[in-house]
């Protein structure tokens, strides 16, 4: 577990990207009928962390990295995925 919201499934690494698979162990597809707020809010908190490291801002603003995620439900239901990289994390970026 990362925390009590979250579970690290997997990680993969290609090249410049890097992937990693998240599952929420307390969340079901069936309570989201819309997962636009939910991902905004995921992709924005992680953004404030992943792009304000320095290791990951070298990552991707000098050599174009791209953290690439995917979430999943409780029963390992596809729910949302986001990527980070350099447009998105730039000043000002908007999640929606």
């Amino acid at each position: 577990m990362v925390d009590a919201e979250s579970e690290l499934m997997s990680v993969s690494v290609t090249g410049m990207s890097i992937g990693a698979a998240y599952r929420l162990p307390n969340v079901t597809k069936a309570e989201f009928p819309n997962l636009t707020e939910l991902r905004a809010a995921i992709a924005q908190h992680s953004a404030a962390k992943v792009c304000g490291a320095t290791y990951a801002s070298v990552l991707i603003g000098d050599y174009g990295a791209i953290y690439k995620y995917d979430y999943y439900s409780k029963n390992r239901e596809y729910l949302f995925e986001f990527q980070l990289d350099r447009s998105t994390c730039a000043p000002g970026y908007h999640w929606q």
